[in-house]
């Protein structure tokens, strides 16, 4: 087993706004180092005097350096083969990650943490930072904060690591980092899933579905069940899962979408749903004998035809339809709020304009339901969300149709098609009682790649 140890300094703290400005690789075999390489990368972005007082890594420095897809294929050749080791690995791997992930290519290695594996093989000190775990065991830092110093100093601590428990394998911490797992289960093949974002299934011996959960990488959410160590209700589903299977949306939004389907579709038994605010209400509206624009509330399960709006509960609906009720003076009666046998109590005390009682007119009466029947449409008015696809040349779009969700579609953005194209493509789904809420949750933290008013 070879194991590539890694230490990278870049411009900030997250990839995604951030770049990798040096780069280290030692070629350890589990005996000695094989091989290096070791460069400065001109991350093409403006190194702060904040980061240059804590690696000593200047803009002028950077200049003349190659840009990293300059040198991307030496660490591929490198890397190839071997686990990836760092020092708190998740830091380092994910920044090679997003830079090989904007080049177009799919870096992915085994990853190995030095931070976790010294709290389990060397327990006991304050702090396991490099700086200070180093200074207990006497490791000399020669270039502390460079990636060639952190990176030896970390070769040296790996060597430490490897004296308290010998690695034979690909899978030596395998007891300590996975503890008890289903003996039919093909970890090889788990460590191969795909890191894309979509949905995963976690199945016993018989193929029935355990759970079914969303990620935006996929193996990532799959290898945490497995790793889980504490919650003793995550670990007796660990023990169960005998297989995986995935589906990659590419979106995120389609891949809470279709979990949401999916959960009502299988209703397995290890998945949590009852802290889900699944909507149970909603607001419907007819216009009654009389010609007036009525509201109505109703439970979702009773109801034949597609609501205005829904809630998560009675209480959330009568508190949103007695906003908007005060809001354009629609009379209580006609909103469902009040079940008096004559006039409202609002006309009593001239809030309510009778209607009612059939005493205002009718075309005056609709016109303001009418503007509260817009204002409840413009919360999620008729659009198609698009998003980016399971490939490089795809692209999904998500219908919503007078406030309620239609489904999605996977579509070619070369191939022109109009909305209304895409519109009639799109196979209705049926299971659409969380969905509206899903989607007005998602838009309001997240971005879509475009939205097309319909």
């Amino acid at each position: 087993m070879r194991y590539a140890i890694v230490d990278i300094e870049t411009t900030g703290g997250s990839p995604k706004n951030s770049r990798i400005t040096e780069i280290a690789i030692y070629l350890h075999d589990g005996n000695h180092i094989i091989d290096q390489f070791t460069t400065l990368i001109n991350p093409d972005v403006y190194i702060s005097s904040f980061i240059t007082s804590l690696t000593g890594i200047t803009n002028d420095m950077v200049a003349n350096a190659p840009r990293f897809y300059e040198i991307a294929k030496n660490i591929v050749q490198i890397t190839e083969g071997a686990m990836f080791v760092a020092h708190n690995a998740a830091f380092d791997y994910g920044f090679v990650q997003a830079e090989f992930k904007a080049l177009g290519y799919d870096y992915s290695r085994e990853t190995l943490c030095t931070v976790k594996l010294a709290r389990k093989l060397i327990p006991g000190h304050k702090s396991y930072s490099l700086g200070n775990l180093c200074a207990d065991l006497n490791i000399n830092i020669n270039g502390r904060h460079r990636a060639a110093g952190d990176a030896l100093a970390t070769t040296k601590l790996f060597d430490i690591l490897l004296a308290q428990k010998p690695i034979v394998g690909a899978n030596a911490f395998l007891p300590d980092e996975y503890g008890s797992l289903h003996p039919n289960l093909d970890l090889p093949s788990i460590k191969n899933i795909t890191q894309q974002t979509g949905i995963y299934y976690l199945h016993n011996q018989q193929g029935d579905v355990l759970y079914i959960g969303h990620g935006r990488n996929l193996r990532s959410s799959v290898l945490g069940h497995l790793t889980e160590q504490k919650n003793k209700r995550a670990q007796a589903l660990k023990e169960l899962i005998a297989s995986v299977s995935v589906e990659v949306t590419g979106s995120l939004l389609v891949a809470l979408l279709l979990e949401q389907q999916e959960l009502h579709k299988h209703k397995p038994t290890h998945n949590r749903i009852t802290h889900r605010r699944i909507h149970t209400h909603g607001i419907f509206s007819l216009t009654n004998a009389n010609g007036y624009i009525c509201f109505v509330i109703r439970t979702l399960k009773k109801s034949t035809s597609a609501p205005l709006i829904t809630f998560a509960s009675l209480s959330d609906t009568l508190t949103f339809l007695s906003q908007l009720a005060d809001k354009h003076d629609l009379c209580h009666k006609l909103c469902g709020i009040q079940n008096p046998k004559s006039n409202c109590l609002n006309y009593e005390i001239a809030l309510c304009k009778g209607a009612c009682i059939d005493k205002e007119p009718v075309d005056n009466y609709n016109q303001r339901a009418r503007e509260a029947l817009y204002q409840i449409s413009i919360a999620l008015p008729s659009m198609l969300l698009i998003d980016n696809g399971r490939f490089d040349d795809e692209h999904v779009a998500v219908a919503i149709q007078n406030g309620q969700y239609l489904g999605y579609i996977y579509f070619d953005p070369n191939y022109t098609q109009t909305p209304e194209q895409i519109l009639e493509s799109i196979t209705l789904k049926n299971d659409i009682l969380n969905s509206v809420h899903i989607i007005t949750h998602y838009l309001s933290s997240h971005k879509v790649e475009q939205i097309v008013k319909i």
